[in-house]
């Protein structure tokens, strides 16, 4: 009975998704904290706008970040402001 077993499973094709398997969630992002300044590796806040995900936080450092501009589009951002207040001047761009 065993291997008939074994025989069954084995003709099963590969990528078969049952109704149990499909409830299965795929792996879940980290959620990541993005630093912004002027000497951090993302320079701008429109640098992280183009790394960060859903769920991420972004942290900028206090200061003037002029003619930069982003749309941030990811869902459940948090944007804090890290030593004061960073301005975000658009100087017409």
């Amino acid at each position: 009975m065993r291997s008939l077993l074994a025989l069954a499973l084995a003709c099963v094709p590969l990528g078969l998704v049952t109704g149990a398997d499909a409830a299965v969630p795929e792996q879940t992002r980290v959620a990541t904290t993005w630093k912004v300044g002027p000497t951090r590796a993302l320079k701008t806040p429109s640098a992280a706008a183009a790394v960060a995900h859903d769920g991420d936080t972004v942290e900028i450092d206090a200061g003037t970040y002029r003619a930069d501009v982003a749309t941030w589009t990811q869902d459940d951002l948090t944007l804090r402001g890290v030593g004061g207040f960073a301005h975000l001047q658009a100087a017409g761009a």
